[in-house]
């Protein structure tokens, strides 16, 4: 009996989600909606190393500096791999981890779709 409690105390307090700050997870799906059911809805996008909780990327320290506001980190390049990190999150890859880049095929359909939605927008203030 005693093992069994000292087991699931153990399992409990090294629980991942024991370090995570789920608010934190909840402010990113609310700030990117379409991120929501992707890889990029877990704890890795902040903490690189499954497991360790503790230890944070690049995104979560500029995350944390910018005084946990998404929109301030947003146009940085947290990893260094010459994309922003909204453009790493639209594009599905990770803004922590400098090896997962957006593919330049999907930036140019996404680059596309926001010309013509501006110029649908245009179009729509003229009237």
């Amino acid at each position: 009996m005693r093992f069994l409690l000292l087991v699931s105390l153990i399992s409990i307090f090294s629980s991942s989600a024991l370090f995570a700050t789920p608010k934190y997870l909840e402010s990113f799906k609310k700030n990117y909606p379409d991120a929501a059911g992707t890889k990029l809805a877990a704890c890795s996008t902040c903490h690189p190393v499954k497991g360790k909780m503790k230890e944070q990327g690049p995104f979560a320290l500029d995350f944390k500096n910018a005084g946990h506001n998404f929109a301030k980190i947003a146009d940085i390049d947290s990893d260094q791999d010459r994309f922003t990190n909204f453009e790493e999150i639209v594009a599905g890859t990770f803004p922590q981890d400098k090896t997962d880049k957006p593919n330049i095929p999907f930036l140019i359909k996404q680059i596309k779709e926001l010309k013509q939605e501006v110029e649908r927008l245009k179009t729509k203030v003229k009237e």
